[in-house]
């Protein structure tokens, strides 16, 4: 892991596996609360889900299609992936992945990486 120094000590950039992740100290924070804004994103709807993998041309019921996104937390990149995952290997086909995963987490212990 490779950490690039700016000029100043902060902040600290660190580039690991080719992604980047600055890190401020501590303290900044109460310094700068008044100006710092939040925005909580949450997961996409099954409708969302459907057209984000659209060019897939995957295959299932409305069920079908509320489990996968539940069970990728409506987490656009774990659907892309889990998606690829079932167009290749399932041919398409939203239910015979379902069954094969079986019951939980399509990720297992991956899912606090993708989100």
């Amino acid at each position: 892991m490779a950490t690039v120094q700016a000029p100043l000590a902060w902040p600290r950039w660190t580039i690991a596996a080719g992604f980047a992740c600055v890190s401020w100290p501590a303290e900044l924070p109460i310094f700068a609360a008044s100006a710092v804004r939040t925005l909580q994103l949450g997961g996409l709807g099954v409708d969302e889900a459907q057209v984000l993998l659209a060019a897939k041309q995957l295959d299932g019921t409305g069920r079908h299609w509320a489990e996968l996104n539940a069970r990728c937390g409506g987490n656009g990149l774990a659907l892309k992936v889990v998606g690829e995952s079932i167009r290749e290997l399932f041919d398409g086909e939203i239910g015979s992945f379902l069954e094969e995963a079986g019951a939980g987490s399509v990720f297992g212990g991956y899912s606090a990486a993708l989100g």
